[in-house]
């Protein structure tokens, strides 16, 4: 439910132009989506065509992304719990191609290549075992 009022929300915001509200574009479809105050920012795997600007996406972090950095091949992000204190920390790998399917396991494909949520110790550890040379900005 929380993915389609999500989608629908994107959907409802395009129709107001690609710069009418704060996207940064992350690279093999995913962005960061930001909301009203940096609690409602959150990352997506984008599934509009790649002609036009991100109008629906699957969340992959649903809220409170407050720190992230990218490259060419992974995402790092921090994500703050709206509920707690609790951070979390994630590393996505970007290196892979999906099909898009409508209901088919699609966002399960995706999650196959995210990792998280870590706590620190966990982050530090794939980022050693992967050579990540990516840090927060």
């Amino acid at each position: 439910m929380r993915t389609f009022i999500f989608c629908f929300l994107i959907s409802l915001l395009s129709s107001c132009g690609c710069d009418s509200w704060g996207v940064t574009e992350l690279g093999n479809n995913f962005v960061l989506f930001y909301g009203e105050g940096k609690e409602k920012t959150s990352l997506l795997y984008c599934t509009t065509p790649k002609s036009r600007c991100c109008s629906s996406g699957l969340p992959i972090i649903d809220s409170g992304v407050s720190q992230y950095n990218y490259d060419k091949h992974w995402i790092i992000a921090k994500s703050k719990s709206l509920t707690n204190d609790s951070v979390y920390y994630w590393v996505i790998d970007k290196n892979f191609d999906v099909k898009f399917e409508y209901d088919s396991g699609m966002r399960e494909k995706i999650l196959k290549y995210v990792y998280g949520p870590l706590d620190s110790i966990q982050f530090v550890n794939k980022i050693k075992e992967n050579a990540i040379g990516v840090t927060f900005k």
